[in-house]
């Protein structure tokens, strides 16, 4: 999956592609199937007609009042990235 960081910090994982081993897998079957059969969190949304996976990070529900966004995703250089928003009333300013 090719990773792309959204203007509002979310993911989308484009899926490329597929395989178990040697074995190729279709990808929008398998998209399919993991959309009907797996249960994800309301923040993530699998796209098998367009072969992606999006992650609302901005969605999810943190326990504290801090606002996340992703700011870089680099999985090969083994680079990740988050912006945390902490609201000066949590720090007692």
């Amino acid at each position: 999956m090719e990773p792309a960081v959204q203007e509002n910090g979310d993911i989308i994982l484009y899926v490329s592609n597929m395989s178990l081993g040697l074995l190729k897998l279709p990808e929008k079957k398998i998209l399919e199937y993991m959309k009907k059969e797996l249960k994800t969190p309301e923040f993530v949304a699998i796209d098998s007609k367009n072969q992606l996976i999006y992650i609302g990070v901005t969605q999810m529900e943190v326990k504290s009042n801090f606002k996340v966004k992703v700011q870089s995703f680099d999985l090969k250089n083994d680079h990740i990235s988050f912006r945390i928003k902490v609201p000066n009333k949590t720090l007692g300013l």
